[in-house]
C-alpha cells in the first residue's frame, strides 16, 4: 500500500479483546479507495485478505477532522 499515490501512513493496533483496527492514512479518500482496488487484485492483497473473516472487517473512508502530534 505505501507504494500507492497518495500514502501517508499505516498503524496496526490489536485490543486487548483480540480485535484490530489497521488505520491507513492518505491525501485523499479518492487516493484510499483508489489503492485499496489495486492492492485487492494482487497476490499480497489476495493473500492478506484470506487471513481476514469477510464477516468481522468493515472499511471507513473519512475525512480528518483534527489531527494531533506529540
Amino acid at each position: 500500500m505505501k507504494t500507492q499515490t497518495g500514502f501517508i501512513n499505516r498503524t496496526v493496533s490489536q485490543a486487548i479483546t483480540g480485535e484490530w483496527l489497521d488505520l491507513l492514512s492518505w491525501e485523499s479518500v479518492e487516493d484510499a479507495k483508489a489503492a485499496v482496488a489495486v492492492f485487492q487484485t494482487t497476490p499480497a492483497g489476495k493473500r492478506f485478505s484470506s487471513y481476514l473473516d469477510p464477516q468481522s472487517v468493515q472499511v471507513f473512508y473519512t475525512e480528518t477532522v483534527v489531527e494531533s502530534f506529540r
